[in-house]
């Protein structure tokens, strides 16, 4: 597992242009009334072999092929729960004869088995902020329910070390200094973050949007989270200030392996960001005539210096009619 690949030993030589891999399953039990789990290749056209003839064929699997046998959590996790069935017709040999079929009733057991022992990468993804949601996408089936909000942190740029004083989340940032920093690429005009409330936040929380292992991890800010998030402008407002970093075994694959640390100096860039472009709702508010002060309340957070109380008649009191 840990190559991608199935290494198949036959009798003799065999044409491997004559291969079909859709004629060949795995299943986690040598007899399929006994087998819980079956899977046949071939959901994906990279599934294929890159040998010329030979007696000892390599199946490279696609990555479709690959994170359906891992979504599988019986299949191919073991010697005892990896057996292979093949039709007549998936191979021939040298004189164009089929090959002697192995038949789900009596599957041949793997010879060695190498586990799936790589750490999960995150691949890309993508920020919406109209629906308030991050899309994770890795390179291989997760395990949805080891997902750990905590260890995901956005930030403006790649690389937090250019500043000597780094201030996440609801921190005011102050007397921002030059450093030098461990990371690479072009150098960094501090000056234009001066005006950041932040300049990285750590999500608190979060809610899973993707009801069953996959590679593709989607989910729902917090509330608090996803307001902290729209009120600084200097971050995740386009693909250029949207950087994400993990913190190591943030989520883990199906095989217990923790997902590499992505550092925060070196953060990845966001593949798309989805602008908000819903308009707030006023949800409730407060009159107190002691005081007179009014207080609103809306389903997110605004731009307070946009607020014009006289402006098209923003605000009318009635106790009857509509205004």
């Amino acid at each position: 597992m840990n190559d991608e690949v199935i290494v198949i030993s036959f009798s003799e030589t065999v044409r491997s242009e004559t291969l079909n891999v859709h004629l060949i399953s795995l299943q986690n039990e040598n007899s399929s009334e006994l087998a819980t789990q079956t899977y046949t290749l071939g959901s994906d056209i990279l599934t294929r072999t890159y040998d010329g003839p030979t007696d000892i064929l390599t199946i490279k699997l696609g990555r479709d092929d690959l994170n359906v046998i891992k979504f599988l959590a019986e299949l191919a996790i073991s010697n005892t729960t990896t057996y292979i069935t093949a039709e007549p017709l998936s191979i021939m040999d040298m004189k164009s004869l089929a090959l002697v079929g192995i038949n789900t009733s009596n599957a041949l057991q793997v010879s060695h088995f190498t586990p799936d022992e790589m750490p999960p990468l995150l691949r890309d993804y993508v920020l919406d902020l109209n629906l308030g949601c991050l899309h994770l996408t890795f390179v291989e089936t997760v395990n949805v329910t080891t997902l750990n909000y905590n260890g995901l942190i956005l930030q403006v740029i790649p690389d937090l070390s250019v500043f000597d004083n780094t201030t996440g989340n609801s921190s005011n940032m102050t007397d921002i200094e030059s450093s030098s920093g461990s990371g690479s690429g072009a150098p960094v005009d501090i000056t234009l973050y001066e005006s950041c409330d932040i300049l990285y936040f750590r999500l608190t929380g979060g809610y899973t949007l993707t009801p069953k292992n996959s590679p593709e991890v989607s989910f729902n800010f917090t509330w608090d989270d996803l307001n902290d998030i729209k009120r600084e402008t200097c971050l995740g407002t386009v693909v250029s200030n949207t950087y994400v970093s993990i913190d190591v075994g943030t989520i883990l694959d199906m095989n217990e392996n923790p997902i590499e640390e992505v550092d925060i100096n070196s953060g990845k860039i966001a593949l798309s960001v989805i602008p908000d472009d819903t308009p707030p709702n006023l949800g409730s508010f407060d009159l107190n005539m002691t005081t007179e002060i009014l207080t609103l309340y809306f389903d997110e957070t605004v731009d307070v210096e946009t607020f014009d109380p006289q402006r098209d008649h923003f605000l009318c009191l009635s106790s009857a009619a509509p205004c």
